[in-house]
Parts: structure tokens; C-alpha cells; sequence
């Protein structure tokens, strides 16, 4: 992992880690300067052993709080489309009365 912000989750993906050197720079070149660490979009797109991946999130939250593996139908709905034959998975989150996309997983 790159870094974990104020002990949270680190951020193991290259660009949060640029994102938040510039930060640090900032700070370490005038200590009186504003520019603070935001935070960093999460979404991923990469390929692991030849196999197209993609993961997306609306928010922090939704990966802090683990929703993409929820189960609770009272926190979110989720729809999940398998094809061994195909190699391919796919995992939309919602929102429980499934007017919101939150965010999904993609493989394959």
C-alpha cells in the first residue's frame, strides 16, 4: 500500500500516491499553505494475469463501508451476472430501492 490518510484506509493505486506527494510537497516547501489532501477517486481499471478488471464507487464510503459486499437488503441492492463459460463477472450495487447505482465490479 501507498499510504493511509489520518489512519484511514490506505490507498494502494498509483495516483493517489502522486496526488497526495504534491500535497505533501506543498506543505514540506511553505508551512503556511492551505492545500490540504482531499481525498482520491477510488475507481480502478487495470488488467491482473490477462483478465480485464474494474471496480467503481460514487463515494469513499462505499468502499469504506464495505457496501459492494453488503448483503443487507436494507443497505443496498445488489445485482450479480455470472458466466463461467465466458470467464466474466459482473456486480452492480444500488441503492435498497434501486433508484442509485453506488457501484460495481467488473471481471473478465
Amino acid at each position: 500500500e501507498i499510504a493511509a490518510v489520518n489512519g484511514d484506509m490506505p490507498y494502494g493505486l498509483e495516483r493517489p500516491g502522486l496526488e497526495q506527494a504534491k500535497v505533501l510537497a506543498a506543505n514540506l516547501l511553505d508551512p503556511a499553505t492551505t492545500v490540504v489532501y482531499p481525498g482520491s477517486d477510488l475507481t480502478t481499471k487495470l488488467k491482473l494475469m490477462g483478465v480485464p478488471m474494474a471496480s467503481f464507487g460514487g463515494s469513499a464510503s462505499f468502499w469504506r463501508q464495505k457496501l459492494f459486499a453488503s448483503e443487507d437488503p436494507k443497505l443496498v441492492k445488489t445485482i450479480v451476472k455470472q458466466d463461467e463459460a465466458k470467464g466474466t463477472y459482473k456486480k452492480l450495487v444500488f441503492t435498497p430501492d434501486g433508484s442509485k447505482l453506488l457501484g460495481g465490479i467488473l471481471l473478465g
